[in-house]
């Protein structure tokens, strides 16, 4: 089973690779691998559990920090939640 990353616990961005195996930066956070092309303006994450893991680019790593951290705070909370996740996510993507 997957470990969801704590919302309250602070969050480190570490670089793992100046040259990953997209060809540019490799990142980690939260329990997330994240790969960007050379220059680091494209990007991709695979988490375990995550329902967007793998599933294309997102953009800079900016970009996906926060869907990181929106799973982290939807695992914590999700009992309380009672919209499917993908009606969440398209609410995240509107307001921010």
């Amino acid at each position: 089973m997957a470990t969801n990353p704590d919302p309250a616990e602070p969050a480190l961005l570490e670089q793992t690779a100046a040259a990953g195996s997209w060809g540019g930066p490799s990142y980690r956070y939260r329990g997330a691998t994240i790969e960007c092309l050379p220059g680091g303006h494209v990007c991709g994450f695979v988490m375990d559990g995550h329902p967007l893991s793998g599933r294309g680019t997102f953009g800079v790593v900016g970009t996906i920090t926060p869907l990181v951290d929106f799973w982290g705070a939807y695992a914590h909370m999700g009992h309380l939640i009672h919209k499917p996740l993908g009606t969440l996510l398209r609410l995240v993507h509107y307001t921010h």
